[in-house]
């Protein structure tokens, strides 16, 4: 799925910021956003959001 707001990150620019961790992509998925509709996951599907996101990220 396309973001209809151009300047979103993909999940697989997310995973590749140098210092993205776990922890910090569910702080990301637990935090409002203005333009966002209002998702609510539960704690188990926040880790395994963040595990597949993480999953993105392109070995060097």
């Amino acid at each position: 799925m396309v973001s209809p707001h151009p300047d979103a990150p993909t999940f697989r620019k997310t995973a590749a910021i140098p210092s993205m961790t776990a922890t910090a992509i569910r702080v990301i998925l637990n935090t409002p956003h203005r333009q966002m509709p209002d998702i609510t996951l539960t704690s188990q599907e926040t880790r395994d959001a963040a595990a597949y996101i993480l999953t993105l990220k392109e070995e060097r």
